[in-house]
């Protein structure tokens, strides 16, 4: 997990979004700034229910495996394909 941790984003991405934020005339309560898994585990909590978001992340940092995991995969994915069919269809 300290890896993950270690081996974060770039903060002059960050920066750049705060100059972004700063020269913009119309700001916004909150802006995401991560790699594309990031910003999507949050659209992933506000669909899922909080037992499965938290074995997904309990997967994602190696708490579970075997089953749990294939499980959790079809899920994702259907889910995904979900989400794919209302908005990019």
């Amino acid at each position: 997990m300290n890896d993950h941790i270690d081996s974060g984003g770039n903060p002059l991405d960050v920066a750049k979004l705060v100059v972004k934020i700063i020269e913009s005339s119309q700001t916004h309560v909150h802006y995401k700034s991560g790699s594309f898994l990031q910003k999507f585990s949050i659209v992933l909590k506000k669909l899922l229910p909080d037992t499965l978001y938290e074995k997904l992340l309990m997967n994602h940092y190696k708490f579970y495996s075997g089953i749990i995991v294939v499980w959790l995969s079809n899920s994702i994915l259907n889910i995904v394909l979900r989400i794919k069919k209302l908005f990019f269809v």
